[in-house]
């Protein structure tokens, strides 16, 4: 056995292979691409199955984060911030100052208190509302706009604080509490003790599947990381979906691409040629 990984063997023999089969999301992904270190340049590049082109290509680059992620992230981040602020550099201290910044701007857009639960209700005049806004109008709004956003991206794939926060969670959560120990029972007690645990069985069940579902992912901050990408790349097109309600956990910012031709631009700029296929390729137009 030699101990090796064949995904990373395949990724590493990408420059000298001479034909790359690969899914749409590698492909039309520019981040992706650089991440597996696939070059386009004079190559050709055939696209099976284009009617589904358009909309993957807006589906890859549309992003979107929720109030409970934002909550969680900013509350995870100051965590971070306050038990290594002896250790972090003045530099690395900024950039999380900057990220702090924009977590609390975007939870006040949607109407929620930084540092609070997001599932407090906040305003309870207020009503489920949705918003589509420019994408400059948005930045001006949160007061982003005057940030350096390559460089916080830069600092956040370099220094990997996605990863090192979610190994901070990992490490510091809370333990679970210990209970005072019961007295085993026996006999009777100990059979209608099991039919009272059988009738209850179902409902615990269903309650834990609920709460699962809607608790937020626990790396957050690599959704915000995400979406200040799609707010500095060259979109074109593009909107700004604000889902408001009476509590942070019902709010919702989302970036919305509308014009895929920016993206995939670039895949035709680098690329010898371009190949598109498929059984159904009408309207023509789109292509």
């Amino acid at each position: 056995k030699t101990h090796s990984c064949p995904y990373y063997a395949s990724r590493s023999a990408i420059p000298l292979a001479q034909l790359v089969v690969l899914p749409y999301n590698t492909l039309l992904h520019a981040g992706t691409r650089k991440a597996v270190g696939l070059n386009l340049k004079n190559s050709i590049v055939i696209i099976d199955e284009a009617h589904n082109l358009v909309d993957t290509i807006t589906n890859i680059h549309s992003v979107n984060i929720s109030g409970s992620q934002l909550g969680l992230a900013f509350s995870q981040l100051t965590q971070y911030r306050e038990r290594y602020s002896t250790r972090l550099k003045a530099k690395n201290i900024l950039y999380i100052k900057q990220l702090l910044f924009i977590l609390s701007s975007f939870i006040k857009m949607l109407g929620g208190a930084p540092g609070k639960d997001p599932t407090e209700i906040t305003n309870q005049c207020a009503k489920e509302e949705t918003n589509l806004i420019e994408v400059a109008d948005f930045l001006s709004e949160s007061q982003i706009y005057n940030l350096d956003l390559f460089r916080l991206i830069k600092y956040c794939n370099v220094s990997q604080i996605c990863h090192k926060l979610n190994g901070f969670v990992e490490k510091y959560q809370p333990s679970a509490s210990v209970t005072n120990s019961k007295p085993v029972k026996t006999g009777v007690g100990s059979f209608l003790s099991t039919i009272n645990k059988a009738d209850k069985k179902e409902e615990v069940v269903t309650a834990n599947s609920e709460n699962n579902e809607n608790r937020p992912p626990a790396n957050s901050l690599q959704s915000l990381v995400e979406l200040l990408s799609s707010l500095s790349m060259k979109h074109g097109e593009a909107r700004m979906v604000l889902t408001k309600g009476p509590k942070l956990a019902a709010g919702r910012i989302r970036f919305l691409l509308l014009d895929p031709a920016n993206q995939f631009q670039q895949i035709v700029r680098e690329a010898h040629s371009v190949v598109v296929a498929g059984g159904t390729m009408r309207p023509i137009s789109e292509f």
